[in-house]
């Protein structure tokens, strides 16, 4: 295995090196009229990394492409001009194989994700769970952070927990981290019964412990200090091979994810890149707080998981 990618910049190097050996990638932007991510696509296309499908209202686009310096030669228009046509749009062109990757644009979450989830729309992969993955780049911490799930899962029991922590491994190992050590996140690091997640944590982290979840370490329950900071591990007296040097958190809910997503993005100056993973092809996802350099490192990331994949 290469060695681990330490940052976003380095991501985009490695993007750039695989598409002159594998050739460009096919990016459909859902939710098309949203200047921040056609700067961001424009920017991929300037390096030569996409070919570009817009799925939107198409004056509306039309009226926000001429804005971002984009011509009409530069993509591939799919009129759609409510929410749920603009996502069956999307669900058909990953499922048909004509694209290798989403953007979500200008379009609700829960808009794009109802419409894609259906069954019907072919977009799910058997019974493969679908989860959000987030990538953060911190001067101050010395590798790559994920954190998972800040998007899609609402409030997973065990078994989706265990398909979360699946999903957000896979993405890890494609960055070539081999074997990720997983903080599962909680208030306190020690086990009270009046904190049911506490007990759920510690008895995901036993099954790791057991070999039933391969190809990571895990530690929980732990506080978000105690996993990323060693000092406050020692601290604390939280001795594992996680405590202090996690490379994957896991939210217990979708509250706790989405708001330390945006505390990093939002206060701590980190970059940061997100995907859904677990479908026909990963969607770049950026948050509606990101800037449209944020919105770039989604799509780098979801290029790569996609090209790390042919």
């Amino acid at each position: 295995m290469a060695d681990p990618i330490r940052n976003l910049d380095e991501l985009q190097v490695r993007v750039r090196q695989m598409v002159v050996g594998k050739g460009k990638v096919r990016a459909a932007l859902v939710g098309a009229d949203d200047v921040p991510s056609l700067e961001a696509l424009s920017r991929a296309r300037g390096e030569n990394l996409v070919e570009i499908t817009l799925v939107g209202p198409q004056a509306a686009t039309r009226e926000q492409v001429q804005r971002c310096g984009l011509s009409s030669d530069d993509f591939t228009l799919v009129d759609a001009d409510t929410p749920d046509k603009v996502a069956a749009e999307a669900a058909a062109l990953a499922a048909d194989g004509r694209v290798d990757f989403l953007i979500r644009g200008n379009i609700a979450v829960r808009d794009l994700l109802v419409g894609l989830l259906k069954a019907d729309a072919g977009f799910r992969r058997g019974k493969a769970a679908v989860s959000h993955v987030a990538v953060f780049d911190h001067d101050n911490y010395p590798r790559l952070l994920l954190l998972s799930d800040a998007a899609v899962n609402v409030e997973p029991d065990i078994n989706r927990k265990l398909a979360i922590i699946e999903n957000a491994v896979s993405v890890a190992n494609r960055l070539s981290v081999a074997m990720p050590k997983v903080a599962l996140l909680a208030a306190v690091e020690v086990i009270y019964p009046a904190m049911p997640v506490t007990m759920e944590e510690a008895v995901i982290a036993k099954m790791c412990d057991k070999g039933q979840i391969k190809n990571c370490r895990i530690d929980g329950p732990l506080s978000l200090d105690v996993a990323v900071l060693p000092e406050v591990a020692r601290q604390k007296g939280a001795v594992s091979a996680v405590a202090g040097e996690a490379n994957i958190l896991i939210a217990p809910n979708v509250e706790t994810g989405s708001g330390v997503y945006k505390a990093m993005a939002l206060f701590s100056g980190a970059k940061t890149a997100g995907v859904v993973v677990g479908g026909k092809v990963p969607i770049a996802f950026p948050s509606r707080c990101d800037s449209a350099h944020n919105i770039y490192n989604s799509v780098t990331l979801a290029a790569f998981l996609s090209l790390s994949s042919r």
